[in-house]
């Protein structure tokens, strides 16, 4: 379930990202083109879509490291899951060379 749930925020966060980001380079286009004269108190609306995506992508930061921590995890077992195997399949190794000896 948690897996989904990390899927879902994720691709959410991707959406967020671009379309601060497409806020901040339309505001840019449309400013520099001479389409939007605004008085200086919403001159913040671009730094205030930096500031959001900033935040968005440190959230994703934070997925990929938690997603990071889950891989360690399930790796480690793996690993023993995978050293136990080869023990009990030498044991059997061994016994059946002892048997034709």
């Amino acid at each position: 379930m948690r897996q989904l749930f990390s899927k879902h925020n994720t691709a959410l966060y991707d959406w967020l990202f671009w379309l601060s980001l497409f806020i901040t380079g339309l505001w840019f286009a449309l400013k520099i083109a001479g389409f939007i004269k605004t008085p200086f108190w919403i001159e913040f609306v671009p730094v205030a879509s930096i500031i959001f995506g900033a935040g968005i992508f440190f959230q994703k930061v934070e997925h990929i490291g938690d997603d990071l921590h889950d891989f360690k995890t399930e790796m480690r077992e793996f690993k023993k899951e995978t050293h136990q195997e080869l023990s009990n399949l030498s044991t059997r190794v061994t016994r059946i060379e002892a048997k034709l000896s």
